[in-house]
C-alpha cells in the first residue's frame, strides 16, 4: 500500500519558509506562504496541502508578521511573532499543554494566560486563542516558526544604520 505524503511538508523540507512570508486568509483554513505578487493578485501556497490560491483585490490577506495580541499592561499590543517565540520556549521545556477539553473556554483562557499573562481577556476571545495555537502547531510542523534575532544580527543592523565617523570611508559620501 502507498503512503500518502503532505505536499506542503515535503516542499518545506526542501527549503526554508520564512515567517515573514506567512499569511492568513479569513474564511480559509490554515495558513499560506506568499509566493508572488502579480497584477492578478497575491499568489499563495497552502501550508497544509500545498495547493495554490490567487487572492485577488477583494480577498483580504493578513501577514502574521503584522498581527499582534492585545494586552492590558501596555498601550501597544504584543506582536504575534513574540507570542510564538514564548510558545516555542514553553514547548521546548515541555510546558505547552493545550486544554484536554477543546470546548472549555475557561481552560483555553488559563492556557493562554500561561503563555502571555498580560493578554487582554476582554478583547482576545477563545476562538483567537485556539487559532493562535493551531497556527503555532502548523508553523512548527512545516519549520516556519519565527527565529529570535541573534545579537550579532542586531549589532550589524545598528552599525549599518550609523553613518561613518570618517567621511573618506563613508560609502554614501559622493566622490568627485
Amino acid at each position: 500500500m502507498h503512503a500518502q505524503t503532505n505536499p506542503a511538508k515535503n516542499a518545506s523540507s526542501q527549503r526554508t519558509i520564512a515567517f515573514d512570508t506567512i499569511a492568513w486568509v479569513p474564511g480559509k483554513s490554515g495558513l499560506y506562504e506568499v509566493r508572488a505578487i502579480t497584477r492578478q493578485g497575491i499568489l499563495l501556497r497552502s501550508l497544509i496541502d500545498g495547493r495554490a490560491l490567487v487572492a485577488g483585490a477583494t480577498i483580504p490577506v493578513s501577514l502574521l508578521k503584522d498581527m499582534a495580541v492585545y494586552t492590558t499592561s501596555s498601550s501597544e499590543p504584543i506582536a504575534l511573532r513574540e507570542v510564538f517565540l514564548k510558545m516555542a520556549d514553553l514547548d521546548q521545556k515541555g510546558q505547552l499543554q493545550a486544554p484536554d477539553n477543546q470546548e472549555d473556554p475557561e481552560a483555553w483562557h488559563a492556557f493562554f494566560a500561561g503563555i502571555l499573562p498580560e493578554y487582554d481577556r476582554n478583547r482576545v476571545h477563545t476562538s483567537h486563542i485556539q487559532r493562535i495555537y493551531q497556527w503555532y502547531r502548523l508553523l512548527k510542523e512545516v519549520g516556519a516558526l519565527p527565529e529570535r534575532p541573534t545579537e550579532t544580527a542586531e549589532n550589524q543592523t545598528e552599525h549599518q544604520s550609523e553613518p561613518s565617523q570618517n567621511p573618506e570611508q563613508d560609502e554614501s559620501t559622493p566622490t568627485q
